[in-house]
């Protein structure tokens, strides 16, 4: 994890980090050394609402649909397709599903 607010004032890339000084970023400067509304004071105002939005999306699918693994052929048994659907390959940064098929059933009211 970066320490944003570190980088900001880290004097190795920015002269004079404690002053405001907005023009700096006119010029030529290091792209690297600058994360705008990753943390902080100055953070995205909107990240705490769309956190909230996807949960409360991914709740209401929850509670709408049954989540059932989807055979891919006729001669595929219960115990390959559990295998398969747990199988993963790591990704860049995640964890990545191979052949995932879902069917999605509508919950009875």
């Amino acid at each position: 994890m970066i320490n944003v607010a570190g980088l900001h004032y880290n004097p190795k890339y920015w002269n004079e980090p404690e002053v405001f000084r907005p023009e700096r970023f006119l010029g030529d400067y290091n792209r690297d050394a600058f994360m705008p509304l990753a943390a902080g004071p100055r953070a995205c105002m909107g990240r705490r609402f769309s956190e909230i939005e996807a949960t409360t999306f991914l709740a209401h699918l929850l509670l709408t649909y049954w989540f059932e693994g989807t055979r891919l052929n006729d001669t595929e048994t219960p115990a390959e397709m559990k295998e398969r659907l747990l199988r993963w390959r790591q990704g860049t940064v995640t964890i990545v599903p191979e052949k995932v098929s879902l069917t999605f059933t509508r919950r009875r009211k």
